[in-house]
């Protein structure tokens, strides 16, 4: 069992566990699979992860989590947990800068999100069966199961 930080230092280690890293992994990687059925999903940024391929695998370890993530030394690795960005011609003469997550940083986006997915849960299902009107139909799609709309 990996050592777990110090309570009186804040680390994302204290609330953010390995079981949340694994699940924004493979959340990432179902995305990749269906990019080509879903055209929300072609970006620049899901081309890049999909070049990286087998070069990511020690992500996947919890070795890694609990050295780079779980302890903060992600703040000071700039150039594996950073945004990169790139710009785009625009039809007037123009560019726009885009910009996305590095393959580490997209995950530990996600992982964050997990992690604050599951505190909502929690009040949703013990607040929300009171309130008919409360409705979240955009991204997450908060309905509940008894509900016949999709």
């Amino acid at each position: 069992m990996p050592n777990l930080p110090d309570a009186n230092i804040p680390q994302i280690g204290y609330f953010l566990d390995f079981s949340y890293w694994q699940s924004a992994i493979k959340l990432l990687k179902y995305q990749l699979k269906i990019r080509a059925k879903n055209k929300h999903f072609n970006t620049l940024s899901m081309f890049y992860y999909e070049r990286l391929d087998g070069s990511v695998e020690k992500l996947e370890e919890e070795s890694y989590f609990s050295q780079r993530v779980a302890n903060n030394l992600f703040y000071g690795l700039e150039n594996e947990f950073s945004i990169n960005q790139y710009p785009v011609p625009k039809a007037n003469l123009g560019l726009r800068n885009y910009k996305f997550f590095t393959y580490p940083m997209r995950v530990l986006y996600y992982s964050i999100a997990l992690y604050l997915v599951h505190l909502s849960q929690d009040l949703r299902q013990d607040y929300h069966s009171g309130l008919a009107s409360v409705r979240a139909e955009y991204g997450g799609k908060c309905i509940d199961q008894g509900d016949d709309e999709t």
